[in-house]
């Protein structure tokens, strides 16, 4: 978003603001917690799955998971269109590796549910 606004920010004015997007990712990700292994994080996370059921909210939670994530996603963008049937018919399982498997099943790019959940440690 940085290096789109710089170019063609949404409004003139707003051009100077772009490099704050790049100071604030990088403020964000290298506050993130590091994992040594794909098994490290899903242990990590396998933790944190209950408090985060229980409130979906907790930002700093979300916020590793989602670095872990955009990995993923920087690394394969062509796995960003299994997104679009993630939370279609989906319900809930027992744990996340039900709600990974549930949207195996449904999803038109099984192939790229398995690299996200692989990467993720399930």
């Amino acid at each position: 978003m940085s290096e789109s606004w710089i170019e063609s920010p949404p409004y003139e004015n707003w051009r100077q603001y772009a490099v704050e997007f790049s100071d604030y990712f990088d403020e964000r990700t290298i506050s993130s917690e590091k994992f040594d292994s794909v098994n490290e994080f899903r242990i990590w996370l396998d933790e944190k799955m209950p408090k985060l059921k229980s409130d979906p909210l907790l930002r700093d939670v979300n916020l590793v998971v989602a670095v872990q994530l955009l990995k993923i996603f920087e690394e394969c963008p062509g796995l960003w269109s299994a997104t679009a049937e993630i939370n279609v018919n989906l319900t809930d399982g027992d744990n996340f590796r039900d709600y990974l498997s549930n949207w195996r099943k449904l999803s038109k790019q099984p192939m790229s549910v398995d690299l996200i959940s692989s990467q993720m440690g399930y």
